[in-house]
């Protein structure tokens, strides 16, 4: 994993294993600024879970790096939560912090109650003139994201917000994500695209690895819809998504809406414009 992270995100090369030992107090000392603290720790919580099992003395270990470093974070709690087997309450937490969590959280700031509850009925009996409005996006110019978006959500046999049993329309977003960033809906891919947003997502992108972390290398089921695997997470395509998805230059995880232009857009055309870079 360490070899990873200078590999592809430091692009350093260095021997780890002569490299000394850092206290927690030094480190504190050297690492002021608040955004980094939280990364130091938020990449220590990934160390300890990484071989699939957090342990006691990992626990312990992170613990005294973030205390030295001022720093509480949702997903140190939930190492504690994962290491002491409190794993229900650990699901709970993680899903809200995660991707589909944040797109509720910003429906509510942006539409209220009723938003939600428009949400939530669109899913359960569907919304014949919202799915109405995504099946034209078959008829957009070839090339476009509305038209790949499209074509992906056929392929993979999903159905379009406002058809009956379909996600809800706030996973569309991701599912563009999936176009925008050429990845597939393997358990390795959806691995490698959760990477690539935590990349450039500016709000606790850490919460978003956990939460694939868990669903794909530990075997927690987060997503009722999705089964969980075990041991999925390689460091090396990890390392590889996260340093893809910090060169977007723009935080797409964000009140990003392709609806406002972006649909009848070449995807090749977006990618340049958004710094999607190849893989």
């Amino acid at each position: 994993m360490l070899t990873s992270v200078q590999r592809h995100i430091l692009r350093l090369d260095v021997e780890l294993t002569e490299l000394e030992e850092i206290t927690p107090e030094a480190l504190g000392a050297q690492v002021t600024e608040p955004t980094f603290r939280e990364r130091v720790v938020g990449g220590c919580v990934l160390m300890a879970l990484i071989d699939g099992e957090p342990s006691e003395a990992e626990l312990d270990q992170v613990k005294s790096y973030a205390k030295a470093l001022e720093v509480s974070t949702g997903v140190l709690k939930n190492l504690n939560r994962l290491t002491q087997k409190r794993l229900l309450l650990a699901r709970f937490d993680i899903a809200r912090r995660s991707f589909i969590g944040n797109k509720f959280r910003e429906k509510l700031a942006n539409d209220g109650i009723r938003g939600i509850a428009t949400v939530l009925k669109a899913m359960r009996f569907g919304d014949e003139k919202m799915a109405a409005r995504y099946r034209t996006l078959e008829s957009y110019p070839e090339g476009s994201l509305g038209r790949e978006y499209a074509r992906f959500i056929r392929n993979q046999s999903f159905s379009f917000p406002g058809e009956k049993g379909s996600p809800p329309e706030l996973i569309m977003v991701h599912d563009c994500l999936h176009v925008l960033g050429g990845y597939e809906t393997t358990p390795s891919e959806e691995v490698a695209i959760a990477c690539f947003t935590a990349g450039f997502t500016k709000q606790d992108p850490f919460s978003t690895i956990l939460f694939i972390v868990a669903q794909f290398h530990l075997g927690l089921q987060i997503t009722p819809s999705a089964e969980a695997f075990e041991m999925v997470v390689t460091p090396e395509a990890l390392t590889k998504a996260i340093f893809r998805g910090s060169q977007v230059n723009v935080d797409l995880a964000e009140n990003w809406d392709p609806w406002q232009g972006d649909f009848d857009v070449p995807v090749d055309e977006l990618r340049r414009r958004y710094n999607v870079v190849p893989r």
